[in-house]
């Protein structure tokens, strides 16, 4: 029997093609495409995302409503009631407890003013409010437009060297602010029914003189009257005047309304 060489035994092939195909294109894939990780972070940002804007959303209308919810409450306050003549008499004769007979008849002298409106908020002013109202009229040559523009907004330079500022800041229940007028003292706020706010400071010209500066704010910056507040903004903006608690005012920063300081 003759020995059978290698070269004889027939090779056979293990994968047939289908497999060999089956194989390139598995690995071609591996190649183009890598294992992905889970992409759970993704998935949790996208969830933090959504509920913070929902939130905000919900903050949004909340805040809107009870501003508004406010708003109507004012309204009430000041249209609901409306007193008869027997009922302003003892308004009137309640007013000048408090202040003085001369400034109880500039606010009723104000031209186109409902006064039984203003007399309503002085009957429930503070302490503070009452202490400010009597010293603007006592220390200082105050007319019946200047009053007129004050209660609607004015920017306010009180020609005092800054006296002035000194004894408001000693006044309870005041609160530190921040605002864009210039100023060279830190700034308070003093808020109350008529007032509804007065934000006060002092400034110094180039040239030296001291001033307290004041101006009424129809709305403080507080939670139930931040709208309203940049509302009031917006309304500065396009028309150029302060907005006060009652009226606007073409008395701003640049061009400040002055109060001289009486004679002794």
């Amino acid at each position: 029997m003759s020995a059978v060489t290698s070269s004889e035994i027939p090779k056979t092939n293990l994968y047939n093609e289908n497999d060999l195909q089956r194989v390139n294109v598995q690995g071609d894939k591996d190649q183009r495409d890598p294992v992905q990780p889970p992409k759970t972070d993704k998935v949790w940002g996208g969830r933090v995302v959504f509920y913070l804007k929902a939130a905000g959303m919900v903050a949004i209308v909340f805040t809107t409503l009870y501003e508004l919810g406010k708003h109507f409450a004012e309204l009430a306050h000041d249209k609901i009631w409306v007193p008869d003549v027997k009922a302003v008499k003892a308004l009137k004769k309640e007013l000048k407890l408090k202040f003085n007979k001369s400034f109880v008849k500039m606010i009723k002298n104000i031209p186109g003013a409902d006064y039984v409106r203003l007399f309503k908020r002085l009957a429930i002013c503070s302490d503070q409010e009452k202490t400010i109202l009597n010293q603007l009229q006592t220390d200082f040559e105050l007319s019946d437009t200047q009053l007129e523009q004050i209660i609607a907004g004015a920017h306010v330079r009180l020609d005092d060297e800054g006296k002035t500022y000194d004894s408001w800041a000693k006044l309870d229940k005041i609160q530190p602010r921040i605002s864009s007028h210039p100023s060279d003292s830190p700034q308070y706020g003093i808020r109350g029914p008529f007032v509804k706010e007065l934000l006060f400071s002092r400034v110094k010209e180039k040239e030296g003189k001291c001033y307290t500066w004041f101006q009424l704010e129809n709305h403080p910056v507080k939670f139930g009257h931040y709208i309203r507040h940049m509302l009031d903004y917006f309304r500065y903006k396009i028309t150029k005047e302060n907005q006060g608690p009652y009226g606007s005012s073409p008395a701003t920063d640049s061009k400040p309304l002055i109060l001289k300081c009486r004679k002794e």
